[in-house]
């Protein structure tokens, strides 16, 4: 049975990548991140504790309902890889790496990202001047998985 050419154009169809685009998938890839982490060994072990962290956690903002995520799916796993493969685009060793990496930390209980003022503090930097590198390095990552030589690279499959 041939596929219809609407069958064809909604297997082929992509998401144009822009710099809003890579930010929301660095924001998902965390909250998978996160998610599979919740669903560690580790956070049974904590489990009998958090009755006893509760008051401090509350005073730190974090709500409860929000740290029982369900376990990711297979698509938001292999999502969260491919987009944290991106970081290869940007030097391990400059600060847009660990600028994009830092931001891409959101707080389990608001599901925001690490503000400008935290990122600059840990980078003991101006948070114009993280920001400003952080664009930078967003307009990086656009530019290589939008580049000829990426699709040749990634097979096509950056997105």
């Amino acid at each position: 049975m041939e596929a219809t050419s609407e069958q064809q154009t909604a297997a082929t169809w992509q998401p144009a990548i822009t710099s809003e685009f890579v930010e929301r998938e660095f924001e998902r890839a965390q909250r998978t991140l996160e998610a599979a982490l919740c669903k560690t060994d580790g956070a049974r072990l904590l489990a009998p504790y958090v009755e006893v962290l509760r008051p401090w956690l509350q005073l730190k903002g974090w709500r409860f309902h929000d740290l029982r995520r369900p376990a990711p799916t297979g698509d938001q796993v292999v999502a969260m890889i491919r987009a944290f493969t991106w970081l290869h685009f940007l030097p391990a060793d400059r600060p847009q790496n660990l600028i994009v990496r830092l931001r891409s930390i959101t707080n389990p209980s608001t599901g925001k990202p690490l503000s400008w003022e935290r990122i600059a503090r840990r980078m003991r930097a101006d948070r114009r001047a993280v920001r400003t590198a952080w664009i930078e390095a967003i307009g990086k990552i656009v530019l290589a998985l939008t580049s000829p030589a990426s699709e040749q690279e990634t097979g096509g499959c950056h997105h």
